[in-house]
């Protein structure tokens, strides 16, 4: 299913895809959940700040996505449905990298 959110569409049956990292704007060094993407831009989440509701899209030149994911970062990324689990994933990932 796609969904329509000010003419940008991202998937919502597929759910989040990854990590990235902001490389620009005042939210510079936040890390957030990749919920969707279109051509120019991606839709990310943190579960606090931005929602899984009301997600922000950042420019692609502005974001870095993160690579070299545990599997169980993995699996808790593709369960994620509440804005809680974007907190717990973020949270783990803080923890297994030391950030």
């Amino acid at each position: 299913m796609t969904v329509m959110t000010e003419g940008r569409r991202y998937a919502s049956e597929n759910g989040p895809y990854g990590l990235a990292v902001s490389l620009k704007g005042h939210d510079k060094g936040n890390i957030y959940v990749i919920m969707g993407y279109n051509e120019n831009r991606v839709c990310v989440a943190d579960g606090r700040h931005s929602c899984i509701d009301a997600p922000k899209w950042k420019n692609k030149k502005h974001i870095q996505r993160l690579e070299g994911l545990s599997d169980n970062l993995k699996r808790l990324i593709a369960g994620a449905e509440h804005d809680s689990d974007l907190v717990y994933i973020l949270r783990c990932y803080r923890k297994e990298s030391g950030v």
